[in-house]
């Protein structure tokens, strides 16, 4: 092969190995598809080359296309902001999401206190605060129990020394407990904690104690002795 035969080869071979575009230097719709495969991140190359049904390298020589590499760029650009822009990404999302949370644990709190109310046990215990909760813990003994006239006792034998009747059954007793809910006053004072700290209005001890809120929760009682 003469010099100018060789020549010709090699500048053929140059053009062959140069990635392409279009003749109207535009992306083609496939090749968009694959930036955004790519962008995704979900699929291998293979996979992405299997769906597209193009060779990898073909793939490849997209890939080193600076149009193309663009073309992935603004995809990503585009994706980020959306994300950045929406949801609780957004500051007043995540303030306004914190409220109505903050408003159903106190809609809880509140309700609580109406119970109190009308329950003097529960008052007396502090339900008035709102942060104690009623815990019945069942007992079940065995007592007498007479069908006529329902009358209870611990006698012995079926029947009943009050009128004569017989009949028996189990009796369930309930014990109730009174406790402070350390859980829900935890809920409410972190969901405080974290608005403040969104806001930028943590300051002073809060930020030397990492934000670290003491919770004080103060019971109501009616009658101290009750306690």
């Amino acid at each position: 092969m003469s010099v100018n035969g060789l020549a010709e080869a090699s500048v053929g071979s140059a053009q062959n190995s140069t990635p392409r575009l279009r003749s109207d230097k535009r992306l083609s719709p496939k090749q968009i598809t694959a930036c955004r495969l790519l962008f995704e991140d979900r699929l291998t190359d293979e996979k992405i080359s299997e769906t597209l049904k193009i060779s990898r390298t073909t793939l490849n020589r997209w890939k080193a296309i600076p149009m193309f590499d663009a073309e992935l760029q603004r995809q990503r650009k585009t994706f980020a902001n959306r994300v950045l822009n929406s949801g609780i990404a957004l500051q007043a999302n995540r303030v306004n999401e914190r409220n109505q949370r903050h408003g159903l644990l106190k809609h809880i709190v509140q309700s609580r206190m109406k119970q109190a109310d009308n329950d003097p046990e529960l008052a007396a215990a502090g339900g008035r605060s709102g942060f104690v909760v009623r815990t019945d813990s069942k007992k079940t003994v065995r007592k007498s129990r007479c069908v006529p006239c329902k009358g209870t006792g611990d006698w012995h034998g079926n029947t009943c020394p009050h009128c004569g009747g017989s009949g028996t059954r189990e009796v369930v007793e309930r014990e109730a407990k009174y406790e402070p809910d350390i859980g829900l006053a935890a809920a409410l004072s972190a969901l405080e904690r974290e608005q403040a700290q969104d806001l930028g209005q943590m300051g002073g001890d809060a930020e030397a104690s990492g934000g670290r809120v003491q919770i004080n929760i103060v019971f109501m009682a009616d009658d101290p002795n009750n306690l």
